[in-house]
């Protein structure tokens, strides 16, 4: 081999390592990663501990999404009860209900962190709502008696 020929692999090599090294030290943003609320500490989606769907204002109005009954159609195990009765649907999840005349609903549901009436209100439009966080299965342990079918 002649001199010229080791100085262009080594050449090459040393060229190859050093981008790989180059390639290590780029950092990372957080750009794409959800970030779960509901229990009023950040997590990241793949922390949290339940089967949830998340929903942010720009993908609802990409989706179509304006109102919680086309909200319950895009989300699995998640539905609203028809009574009959204007403004009074209960939700359903995974096939359980809150009981229209129990005065303790056995469901959660939270506006700004603040506790609201289940059975009141569900055919609001979304307008203007952030993002929408829904848990579903037992929750009781960690938001309270209200919380057994979901949050």
């Amino acid at each position: 081999m002649d001199k010229f020929n080791i100085r262009k692999r080594i050449l090459y090599r040393t060229a190859c390592f050093g981008f790989c090294g180059l390639m290590s030290s780029f950092s990372y943003s957080d750009e794409g990663v959800i970030i779960v609320t509901a229990d009023k500490t950040e997590q990241r989606v793949e922390e949290v501990p339940t089967s949830l769907s998340t929903f942010f204002g720009d993908d609802m109005q990409r989706q179509g999404i304006e109102d919680l009954a086309t909200l319950a159609r895009k989300t699995p195990s998640f539905s609203f009860q028809s009574t009959g009765q204007s403004g009074f649907n209960p939700p359903v999840i995974r096939g359980l209900t809150s009981y229209a005349t129990a005065f303790s609903s056995s469901m959660l549901m939270t506006v700004d962190g603040v506790p609201t009436l289940v059975n009141q209100g569900f055919e609001n439009s979304l307008l203007g709502v952030e993002r929408v966080e829904i848990l579903r299965g037992p929750q009781s342990a960690l938001y309270g008696k209200n919380a057994k079918v979901g949050y």
